[in-house]
């Protein structure tokens, strides 16, 4: 599954946020998918990362997806 958190999600957006720089900290990040495009003069890049969210509460009620 992917999620895509934007900014207008403030608390689930810093709860992820939390959870990927616990991992990058602790140098533990695995890439799963790796994209490089190049169009119309701009290059796109995109990383995929994959952990088990662990969210509180009130936030996996809200999005039991994550």
């Amino acid at each position: 599954m992917v999620v895509q958190v934007k900014n207008n999600q403030p608390k689930l957006r810093a709860a992820v946020v939390d959870q990927f720089q616990a991992v990058f900290d602790a140098g533990k990040e695995k890439i799963v998918s790796e994209i490089k495009d190049k169009h119309h003069v701009r290059i796109e890049e995109r990383y995929v990362f994959q952990l088990k969210a662990k969210l509180p509460k009130e936030l996996a009620d809200k999005s039991p997806t994550v």
